[in-house]
């Protein structure tokens, strides 16, 4: 019993530090071994404690044969059972294509070809990877899979902040309905989903703290992706406002009566000489009072990591709602993924 509940403590231990594990949002999968670490430790336990009559034993053990034997049995599968690989080679007939699916029917798609066939589940199912979705949606051919995910195709629908319309009709290939679709000029707001809680990436200097991330800001168009970034999505403000480029940034909060640092994680989108010139303002008001403009030069950000630009204020009656605002100045384009907040 010993080994066994050393052997319960180490997998959890293991589990919970594996960075793999997070990344994938804790699957139950992956504490599988656990779940069976634990069953046998309990086990072990109640037979120390409570000996077990020889009639259990007995049945215990005709149930261990059974279950050995029927492991041994072959797995029964028609013989007309097309195999899965000769489907996604039929896909591959449409690269170079974008593939927008479910998510037990959409990565499968791009075994074979990942560079010419890139797919990705649909914005409300669990993708896995933003770049995946820009690459694919970036493709000269798209095409939807309405298998577990669509009842019919539509002449339009929404998806990771773009407008797609239906071109030509559906066929049937690879054993899924497919359609394919082009990425119209009209598009919403959108930001992908964190992937991590983005409480565990931030490193803050008190408890009290308001985090806001591109989830809960208020911009023109989409996010984009940006490996820099450590949510690995950022919001491009510019001279100009179009599907992924706003020109202000806004967070709305309440705040109580105290003092304030303001961090704002800036990164600028190319290097350039250091001329002194601001590229953005941020304005912090209240209600009826305006607390502070703050003009951010280029020599205070950089293009090779993310900067963080303090400022500190000092709200002096509770407010019903703070607006802080970010805004382009120059003809430079800035990267900004986070708001971070904290009570000093």
């Amino acid at each position: 019993m010993r080994v066994m509940l050393i052997n319960t403590c180490l997998t959890l231990v293991t589990l919970f530090t594996f960075n793999w594990v997070l990344l994938n949002e804790m699957g139950r999968r992956y504490f599988s071994c656990l779940f069976i670490s634990v069953v046998l430790t309990t086990l072990s336990f109640l037979d120390g404690q409570f000996p077990i009559r020889q009639r259990y034993k007995i049945v215990v053990l005709i149930l261990v044969v059974l279950s050995m034997a029927s492991a041994l049995e072959n797995f029964y599968y028609p013989s007309t059972k097309k195999a899965k690989i000769d489907y996604v080679k039929e896909i591959n007939t449409l690269e170079p294509a974008g593939i927008i699916g479910d998510y037990w029917n959409s990565y499968v798609y791009s075994s074979l070809d990942p560079r010419d066939i890139v797919t990705t589940p649909h914005d409300n199912s669990i993708y896995r990877n933003i770049k995946l979705v820009e690459m694919a949606l970036s493709q000269p051919n798209l095409y939807l899979v309405k298998d577990m995910w669509l009842t019919e195709f539509p002449d339009t629908i929404r998806q990771f902040g773009r407008h797609l319309i239906r071109s030509g009709q559906s066929f049937h290939l690879g054993d899924s309905d497919f359609c394919r679709y082009q990425v119209g000029t009209n598009f919403y707001n959108f930001s992908y989903r964190p992937f991590i809680p983005t409480s565990l990436l931030i490193k803050a200097r008190s408890n009290s703290r308001h985090i806001l991330d591109a989830t809960k800001l208020q911009f023109n168009g989409y996010t984009v992706y940006d490996s820099l970034s450590s949510l690995k999505q950022t919001i491009q403000l510019a001279p100009y406002s179009d599907a992924n480029h706003s020109t202000s940034v806004i967070a709305k909060l309440d705040l109580n009566k105290g003092k304030y640092s303001v961090l704002l994680n800036l990164r600028l989108a190319e290097p350039m000489m250091d001329t002194g010139e601001q590229v953005h303002s941020c304005t912090i008001s209240g209600q009826a009072d305006t607390y502070l403009i703050k003009n951010i030069e280029e020599s205070e950000l950089r293009s090779s990591e993310y900067s963080k630009v303090s400022i500190d204020i000092e709200i002096k009656r509770s407010e019903d709602q703070i607006k802080i605002e970010l805004g382009n100045c120059q003809s430079t384009t800035v990267f900004c993924d986070l708001i971070l907040i904290e009570q000093i």
